[in-house]
């Protein structure tokens, strides 16, 4: 996961661990090449507004949990 939230874009997201922890099929943060060709696909300008918003709150819920 360190290595992911190097990009900028992650890097100064507050939700960068967040963001890692959805996409990682282990959902610990660590990501497998797969993991983050989905998390790419997800935040390409091609991908469905229904799947953005899917995400998003999943990204969302994962503030809440402890």
């Amino acid at each position: 996961m360190s290595k992911i939230l190097q990009y900028p874009e992650l890097r100064v997201n507050p939700f960068g661990d967040r963001i890692c922890k959805v996409f990682s099929s282990s959902e610990d943060g660590d990501m497998t090449f797969e993991d983050f060709l989905d998390m790419m696909n997800v935040f390409s300008d091609a991908c469905p507004k229904k799947l953005k918003a899917e995400y998003a709150f999943r990204i969302w819920g994962k503030v809440f949990e402890i």
